[in-house]
């Protein structure tokens, strides 16, 4: 079955509006990048706690879930 891929965008902002699971994109003091993956809820903020760095965008990881071909089909 073929599927519809959907545009994925980052979010640029410190959090998001709904608690899930997020791809973060974190800006270090060093001027380094790097992507993590952390759940983030109202109560208790981001899972990954980086002292170096800041989480400065994020994608719903279910938005990039459904980019990923499915393992089970055949490549025929």
């Amino acid at each position: 079955m073929s599927r519809e891929p959907k545009k994925v965008q980052w979010t640029r902002a410190e959090t998001p509006k709904k608690a899930g699971r997020y791809v973060v994109a974190i800006e270090h003091e060093c001027g380094l990048g790097a992507y993590d993956f952390s759940y983030w809820s109202p109560l208790d903020g981001w899972e990954i706690k980086d002292q170096s760095g800041k989480i400065v965008a994020f994608i719903d990881f279910d938005d990039v879930a459904e980019l990923l071909p499915y393992a089970w089909e055949d490549e025929a």
